[in-house]
């Protein structure tokens, strides 16, 4: 999510958005998925995602990574790192717009 500096500098004065990279803006108000316990993979929180509507399909999901669509915390995933454990607190970027963050 790539801003103009005049836009950048307006959501971070109307305390929408934090810094998070050079030139990109993290909003704030990201909503949020909770992780069970033992199925903290990016595999495992694949039906999750569908059940709450990020995605269609564990194929979209598939072929998103392979893409380089996805991205975690900013690092962009691969189609072999689905083995990945989640964190607290860590930031799932599918796409340009769709954002999650994962409690536990």
């Amino acid at each position: 999510m790539f801003l103009k500096l005049e836009e950048q500098l307006e959501m971070i004065e109307n305390g929408e958005g934090r810094i998070v990279n050079e030139g990109e803006v993290m909003p704030t108000n990201i909503p949020t998925l909770l992780i069970e316990i033992g199925k903290e993979s990016v595999l495992d929180i694949i039906p999750a995602l569908i059940a709450e509507g990020y995605i269609k399909s564990k194929s979209e999901f598939m072929r998103l990574m392979k893409q380089k669509g996805v991205s975690l915390n900013g690092e962009k995933l691969e189609e072999d790192d689905t083995d990945i454990i989640l964190m607290n607190d860590e930031i799932l970027q599918i796409g340009k717009k769709r954002l999650i963050r994962f409690i536990k």
